[in-house]
């Protein structure tokens, strides 16, 4: 194969990769985040009883929009099984500085908190397109 041909197909495969690489929503984009979360209080009323969560969040960025969930196991008197749910929540870190926010996450009375935890569910530098 000839110098030319080969400098050809080189160039060819250059272009095929560079094309493979998504635009916009990028791997670049994506970016690390960390929660330290506590439980503060527990507010009982009649009907309902309120948990109020403290979520520190992080982000070495500049400029970060952090997506986090909260998922709840709760006991309902009379079933044999938990019900699990989530509650998503997202707060924006800037400058590497920790931020703090307050969740809270409303239940019957007749329900028992049996566990929680918060995740990180997505990271994205601030103006970042959201991959698809």
């Amino acid at each position: 194969m000839g110098l030319r041909k080969r400098l050809s197909l080189s160039i060819l495969i250059l272009l095929g990769v560079c094309l493979v690489v998504p635009a916009g929503g990028s791997w670049a984009d994506e970016c690390k985040a960390s929660l330290d979360s506590t439980l503060m209080k527990e507010e009982k009323e009649e009907k309902t009883v309120t948990y109020r969560f403290k979520v520190d969040v992080s982000s070495p960025e500049r400029c970060a929009d952090v997506d986090y969930v909260l998922e709840v196991v709760e006991a309902v008197s009379g079933e044999e099984e938990p019900r699990i749910k989530e509650s998503s929540h997202r707060t924006r870190v800037r400058d590497g500085v920790q931020t703090s926010a307050k969740v809270d996450y409303k239940m019957p009375s007749n329900h028992q908190l049996v566990s929680w935890k918060f995740e990180v569910a997505g990271c994205q530098p601030c103006g970042a397109a959201k991959p698809d």
